[in-house]
């Protein structure tokens, strides 16, 4: 009997022991795992603890609003823990208001904590952004740098970008002609280019790129002033450099050691990945594996769904979001391109809805969806980057390619193909990307 108990008070411990602002011990276990850091901990400075709980926010101490008290222990954890190393050096964080979402849904609340962190002395923010990102530079002032901290508690999937920065130091971008291309591409991508050509109907590829104000220009011009050849590497193991924060038509002015640079890529990379779920050869196995080998999955899905939709709108607005589990409640064709699958390729689908399921959910069709991008992307870092580096071809990181220098294109190809191959059995369509082709086309039909 007594065993039973104990079973069932360790059970019942598991569900809802928690830490002091109420997450489960797993997630500081998972979280510390990510992150790879000596210290694993989590601290909050003790002899500050009240004064951070009392500070007035809204009216009211901070401690009485759960996001705003989230927020700042946040912000004063991240720059502790992320870059806080064992020799004591102070170093700078990078966060981003994003970063705050899973407790502090409101980015309003961050922007005010963060100022009043500042205003108090306790953080410093020279609100420059950062590598490969829209975040700032935050850093603990020499005071509380200097505090005894206490380990107090976590929260739950933090987002920070995991490992200390590193360089690539045959990196670097030549700021004349990047300069000269973000010109052309602003003057493609500004509002009033994009009222011109859907007036005009003219069918140019480049309609589907982002459009910019003259904010997006700023941060660009200052990527381009500053650039730095750090990187980071997140949990999911890509590598972030600025290079990857840089539009495609601005990454022609990349350099490796001094030299001229182009970028191969792995043409539906994400699909193809898919393949690898089957836990064993199928005819449906075969069937999909020839579709994102020889045919076009986007096009295939595109054509049962919605017909009349231009292909690249339907991959860049629907496919791909519902892949990487984005935007949730704004795709509109989520449900479809589920049912597709579910009919074309029912053993993918259940492979899918398996990896993301949620554990010791009440409702079993329950789904994390971001579970399936994560296990993809691992997977991508791993026959990408990390195999061109393996191999001694130095190279730039760029979502599911690489930037290599024109004379490694053809050897980086060679072992692109050999590492999808060996591991997987997969045949990429692997290709040289012309950032510059909707840049070319604009510039054209303008003339025209």
């Amino acid at each position: 009997m007594k065993k039973e108990e104990k079973k069932e008070k360790k059970k019942k411990g598991n569900r809802n022991d928690t830490h002091t602002l109420g997450v489960p011990k797993t997630t500081k276990r998972q979280y510390f795992k990510a992150i790879g850091t000596e210290e694993r901990k989590f601290f909050i400075p003790e002899n500050r603890i009240g004064g951070i709980q009392n500070i007035p926010f809204r009216g009211k101490p901070l401690i009485e609003s759960k996001p705003g008290y989230r927020a700042a222990v946040f912000l004063l954890g991240a720059c502790y823990l992320k870059y806080y190393d064992r020799s004591r050096v102070n170093r700078d964080a990078p966060i981003a208001s994003q970063y705050t979402r899973p407790f502090a849904k409101d980015g309003k609340i961050w922007k005010e904590v963060r100022e009043l962190l500042v205003g108090m002395g306790a953080v410093t923010c020279d609100y420059s952004y950062t590598i490969g990102s829209k975040c700032y530079y935050h850093t603990l002032t020499a005071a509380w740098a200097g505090e005894t901290w206490k380990l107090q508690g976590v929260f739950e999937d933090w987002p920070i970008i995991a490992g200390s920065l590193s360089s690539l130091p045959y990196l670097s971008i030549d700021t004349e002609e990047a300069l000269g291309l973000l010109d052309r591409s602003y003057a493609m991508r500004s509002v009033k280019a994009k009222k011109v050509f859907r007036r005009t109907k003219r069918k140019g590829n480049y309609w589907d790129t982002s459009t910019w104000g003259e904010d997006e220009r700023q941060i660009f011009e200052h990527y381009i002033q500053t650039f730095d050849n750090r990187f980071s590497v997140s949990k999911t193991g890509r590598l972030y450099t600025m290079a990857n924060a840089l539009p495609k038509e601005l990454r022609h002015a990349l350099r490796i050691h001094g030299e001229r640079t182009e970028e191969l890529d792995v043409k539906c990379c994400q699909p193809l990945l898919l393949v690898t779920l089957y836990p064993r050869q199928t005819l449906e196995k075969a069937k999909f594996q020839s579709l994102v080998e020889h045919g076009d999955v986007y096009a295939a899905a595109r054509d049962t769904i919605c017909g009349t939709m231009d292909r690249n709108e339907f991959k860049n607005n629907h496919f791909i979001p519902w892949l990487f589990g984005s935007k949730e409640g704004f795709n509109p064709y989520a449900p479809a391109i589920e049912a597709w699958f579910a009919i074309q390729f029912p053993e993918l689908m259940a492979e899918i809805r398996r990896i993301g399921k949620v554990k010791n959910a009440k409702d079993e069709t329950a789904r994390n969806p971001k579970a399936l991008p994560r296990h993809l992307q691992r997977l991508e870092s791993k026959l990408i980057w990390k195999t061109v580096e393996a191999a001694g071809i130095p190279a730039v990181s760029i979502h599911d390619g690489v930037r290599v220098r024109v004379g490694d294109l053809e050897k980086a190809r060679a072992v692109l193909m050999a590492s999808f191959w060996d591991s997987y059995q997969l045949t990429p369509q692997i290709e040289v990307s012309d950032v510059l082709k909707n840049l070319r086309t604009f510039e054209e039909e303008k003339a025209a």
